[in-house]
C-alpha cells in the first residue's frame, strides 16, 4: 500500500529519475524525449509548488508523483502540471488516488474547477481523464498551445 505525502524539494532526485526512465516502456526512451520531461518539471515546481504537488512512495521508493498548484490568477482553479507513475505499478490507483487527494485540496482552498492539459495521441491519458470526470475544453485539440506544432488537448473538471 502506497504512502501518500505533500511533495517537498528532496523529491526532486527520485522525480528527475522517473522522468528519465518510467517512459522507455512505451518506446519513449530517446535522449531527446528524455530531456524534454525533464524540462516540464525543473526544480523549482519542487521549491515553490510542494505543497500542492504529491508523492507516492512504497518503502520509502517513489512509485508516483502529482504536480499541480493552486492558480493565482484564476481563483477558482487548481492545475495539474504532470502526473507519473512508475510502469510497475500503472493500473494500481495511484494515479487516481493522486488525483482525488488534489481534488481535495482545491476544495479546501475553495477551487471550484481543475485544468490540466495533455498530448492529442496519449489516449491512455485522455481515458484516464475522462474516467476522472475531465472533459475537454472546445470540440477540437488546441493548435501550437504549447509552441510551433504542438497542440493539446486542455482539459478541465467541475469540483461541484
Amino acid at each position: 500500500m502506497p504512502l501518500y505525502r505533500r511533495a517537498r524539494e528532496a523529491d526532486y532526485e527520485a522525480i528527475a529519475d522517473a522522468l528519465q526512465t518510467w517512459w522507455t516502456l512505451e518506446g519513449l526512451d530517446t535522449e531527446a524525449a528524455a530531456r524534454e520531461r525533464a524540462a516540464l518539471v525543473p526544480r523549482l515546481w519542487l521549491q515553490h509548488f510542494a505543497s500542492t504537488s504529491l508523492v507516492a512512495e512504497v518503502h520509502g521508493r517513489l512509485v508516483g508523483f502529482l504536480i499541480g498548484f493552486l492558480s493565482q490568477d484564476h481563483p477558482e482553479e487548481g492545475y495539474v502540471h504532470f502526473v507519473g507513475v512508475a510502469p510497475g505499478s500503472r493500473r494500481s490507483g495511484i494515479a487516481r488516488e493522486l488525483y482525488r487527494r488534489f481534488f481535495d485540496a482545491c476544495r479546501a482552498a475553495s477551487r471550484r474547477r481543475i485544468r490540466c492539459v495533455t498530448s492529442p495521441g496519449n489516449t491512455t491519458s485522455l481515458d484516464f481523464h475522462h474516467a476522472l470526470g475531465f472533459r475537454m475544453e472546445g470540440t477540437k485539440p488546441k493548435p501550437d498551445y504549447d509552441g510551433p506544432g504542438v497542440a493539446r488537448v486542455a482539459l478541465v473538471c467541475d469540483l461541484d
